[in-house]
């Protein structure tokens, strides 16, 4: 895959997030500096760092070439630095990673794969996690492809990247594809961890339960949908039991005394929760509509014939020597005249 000369017909930008308070490991970046120097000629290292951070990580500047340190507000999640790395790199391929896990993926083969199939491309490790088909429930629920085998790097080509960037959610959208026929997605493996495993620390499991609970939040929807059907098999029934009520009264001449009102304030009680939470799950849901609406995203590609330019030349009747450099422009005028 290494390639002699390094390519110039391509940006690339790789963003690394998770800054600690330790300082870098400088040997790991300068190796990524070198495989990105031997494969592209243009390209840039962006750095998500916090505010408390900065001063561990400014001496990079001046031992790195290409760095870019971006300064976060203290207190600034992963998947926040995250979305700050994809809204500022410039690149027609982005990768997206981690202090902990860049220096054991192939991060070349991740960009030339991605820039070649023009998917989304995501490093994949393969375990076994008891907590996979949950984790998958969850993310289903949400509207996401969520697998506990997939690391947190992956590479975007620029106009995946734009579209993930404009979803509702683009923190979660950024660390699991969204399900959409339209997305395509491929999974690089990369083999078993060569690092040693390290204890979980109390913030992991922080940011582990921040995910669950933004995949239950983004759930929000389904389980609205879910409540209003609910809702409204109760009113019904709670308006059956009514009526029910009222026929064994009206019929029946054996009604215990204090039946009928207990079973009519029953009935109605039930019936007007039932109607209230009905209307106020279908009200959230159009909220919810209204804020995650993505019209403007319905175009994914065009496919067209028409060469403007190619007929406006044609019409303009315009040469342009080319052989000889830089020449002015030239217009051979036609033989005929218009009339005035």
């Amino acid at each position: 895959m290494n390639q002699a000369v390094p390519r110039t017909n391509l940006l690339v930008s790789v963003g690394i997030a998770g800054s600690t308070s330790s300082r870098p490991d400088l040997a790991l970046l300068g190796r990524l500096e070198a495989e990105l120097n031997a494969l592209f000629r243009y390209w840039e290292l962006l750095i998500a760092v916090e505010v408390d951070h900065v001063d561990r990580y400014a001496p990079l500047l001046g031992k790195l070439s290409k760095v870019r340190l971006l300064k976060l507000r203290h207190g600034a999640s992963l998947y926040r630095q995250r979305v700050a790395l994809a809204e500022e790199a410039i690149g027609d391929v982005i990768v997206l990673s981690t202090f902990d896990e860049f220096a054991e993926v192939p991060i070349g083969q991740l960009i030339e794969r991605a820039e070649r199939s023009g998917h989304m491309v995501i490093a994949r490790r393969p375990s076994r996690n008891p907590l996979s088909a949950t984790l998958r429930g969850l993310g289903a629920g949400a509207g996401f492809r969520v697998d506990a085998n997939d690391l947190s790097t992956a590479a975007y080509p620029r106009p995946i990247l734009n579209r993930l960037l404009a979803h509702p959610d683009p923190q979660l959208a950024l660390r699991f594809p969204p399900i959409d026929n339209s997305l395509a997605v491929e999974s690089l493996d990369c083999g078993p961890s060569t690092r040693a495993r390290q204890r979980t620390s109390l913030h992991d499991v922080q940011r582990r339960l921040s995910l669950a609970h933004k995949l239950l939040t983004g759930s929000a929807s389904r389980v609205l949908t879910t409540l209003s059907l609910f809702a409204s098999l109760v009113s019904i029934s709670s308006l059956a039991y009514v009526f029910y009520a009222i026929a064994i009264w009206l019929f029946d001449e054996h009604v215990q005394p204090g039946w009928f009102t207990t079973s009519l304030s029953i009935g109605l009680t039930a019936f007007f929760l039932g109607c209230a939470i009905f209307g106020m799950s279908i009200g959230l849901q159009k909220i919810i509509d209204l804020l995650s609406s993505q019209s403007s995203d319905d175009i994914i590609e065009e496919i067209t014939s028409i060469d403007l330019f190619n007929e406006v030349f044609e019409e303009l009747n315009i040469e342009y020597d080319t052989m000889k450099g830089k020449q002015p422009i030239t217009a051979i005028a036609d033989d005929r005249t218009d009339d005035v």
